[in-house]
């Protein structure tokens, strides 16, 4: 019950030692709340823009956790004028 920052200076063999955002029961209280926020955010601000695929880009999926682009997405933004 004591605070020890020093608790922290030791290596710890366990993946779930300090992983503060979701490894089992102890997840972040708010991390739902964090996502529908940064969604909306995004939202609010995508709208402002219109955005094309790049003509270099190349169509390479890569599988990780995700399907993914290999090198990355090429996008092109212009704002709308309103």
């Amino acid at each position: 019950n004591k605070f020890n920052p020093l608790r922290f200076a030791n290596t710890r063999k366990h993946i779930a030692s300090f992983f503060p955002f979701g490894l089992g029961p102890r997840i972040c209280v708010d991390q739902n709340l964090a996502l529908v926020e940064a969604k909306i955010v995004l939202a609010v601000i995508i709208r402002q823009y219109s955005f094309v695929l790049s003509p270099s880009y190349v169509h390479a999926p890569m599988q990780a956790m995700t399907l993914q682009p290999q090198y990355g997405a090429q996008i092109i933004f212009s704002r709308i004028q309103r």
